[in-house]
């Protein structure tokens, strides 16, 4: 019971965090990506977590391929503090995420910034449905 006490209370610090960088702002404020966060299927589907899910949501891919929001994200890079939590790191590496990172196909996707294609990535989109992932994502926050 504790556990999922301190897990919401990190979440609620990571994204006070988050609050305060102003590109991570701007991307929340567009309207566009209230338009995403206010639809009924969209905030059902977030509830669950589930990040295969969500990054392969017609909507939200269709919403990652709009230039305007691209910049943003383009811009923004993990909180310092994010990177250096153990939930981040557990994630990042894991052998699924490390060889998702080792493939040269993604590497190019990764560094060209189309955050539409990564997410469409069907490689990306296999490790975001796996099971033991998605429940190292939930722990991060993500």
């Amino acid at each position: 019971m504790f556990e999922k006490i301190k897990q919401k209370v990190k979440q609620m610090k990571d994204m006070r965090r988050l609050m305060k960088d102003d590109k991570f702002k701007a991307l929340m404020n567009d309207p566009k990506m209230q338009g995403l966060l206010k639809d009924p299927e969209f905030k059902q589907l977030a509830k669950g977590q589930d990040m295969g899910k969500i990054a392969t949501h017609p909507k939200f891919a269709a919403l990652m391929k709009d230039p305007s929001l691209l910049k943003f994200m383009k811009e923004m890079q993990p909180v310092d503090e994010l990177k250096k939590s153990e939930n981040f790191q557990n994630v990042m590496g894991h052998p699924k995420i490390q060889r998702l990172m080792k493939d040269p196909l993604f590497q190019k996707l990764a560094s060209s910034g189309n955050f539409a294609k990564i997410a469409t990535h069907p490689r990306f989109a296999s490790v975001m449905n796996d099971p033991e992932l998605a429940q190292l994502f939930t722990k991060m926050g993500a």
